[in-house]
């Protein structure tokens, strides 16, 4: 009797984990190019800067009214609970029409940068002050760049969790459903009828495993060696050939297809 092993692939992943692989790569380019054509991921920086602007009329508001009133203390407490109670914000500064800054909070002067035209970007916002007077001057409020700086913000950015979770998950997911599904499939049919041929014409019991040790074909010789013999085992782990293994042996290390691998 003659037992072989089926040739071992040169790539370490198995089939399941390749096809795995490119399936959920197929997935994220898919997701990706729905993105870019459709906007179906959150855009991050428009939402950031609704809110931001939104943040900063409001504070506006209420310093117009402190404004209107000359309440000096009330405007720096105000600015000093909006950069306490909100991380994003760097800096805040009321600014006259003049251009003399009436009260800040922050270091104003190292983190604001003018943004051109005095149109409000992601970074710098400018919310006008009106009083019944008329142009009492503007708000400043200098933010946080919405792009991480170091490693573990880009770790912690929603786009880049969306992106590892579906490699992972979609991974792990593919892997499982693929090799579940492919243990259905005839195994037969990936041995063509002329090798099948080639392995009855022997003389010899041949018996063909993979390296998982299941059975991917056994030759006529081979079934003909004992009356369990004559059963279907393709696709069948070799342990489930109880008269197999108790002809060589019980304990594993003395399998010779398990010496071979």
């Amino acid at each position: 009797m003659r037992i072989r092993l089926g040739p071992l692939s040169r790539i370490s992943l198995s089939p399941v984990a390749r096809i795995s692989l490119g399936l959920v790569s197929l997935a994220c380019c898919l997701l990706l190019t729905a993105d870019l054509i459709l906007g179906t991921l959150p855009d991050e920086a428009a939402i950031a800067r609704q809110i931001r602007k939104s943040s900063t009329e409001n504070l506006a508001v209420q310093l117009a009214a402190l404004a209107q009133n000359e309440d000096t203390d009330g405007i720096r407490r105000t600015l000093h609970a909006v950069v306490s109670e909100n991380s994003d914000v760097l800096s805040v500064a009321m600014r006259r029409a003049n251009g003399e800054i009436a009260a800040e909070t922050g270091n104003h002067e190292r983190t604001w940068v003018s943004p051109t035209d005095n149109k409000s970007t992601l970074t710098s916002v400018v919310v006008p002050i009106n009083t019944s007077a008329g142009s009492w001057g503007q708000v400043e409020v200098s933010y946080r760049a919405i792009a991480p700086q170091t490693l573990l913000g880009w770790l912690r950015y929603p786009s880049i969790i969306l992106t590892v979770t579906m490699l992972t998950g979609g991974l792990l997911l593919f892997y499982l459903y693929l090799r579940r599904t492919l243990q259905h499939l005839d195994p037969k049919a990936a041995i063509p009828d002329r090798i099948r041929t080639a392995f009855d014409a022997l003389s010899e019991g041949v018996l063909v495993i993979d390296k998982q040790g299941y059975v991917i074909l056994a030759n006529t010789a081979f079934r003909g060696m004992h009356p369990d013999a004559g059963k279907d085992y393709t696709g069948k782990p070799i342990e489930d050939m109880a008269w197999l293994i108790k002809a060589v042996g019980n304990h594993s290390a003395t399998w010779p297809w398990a010496r071979s691998s």
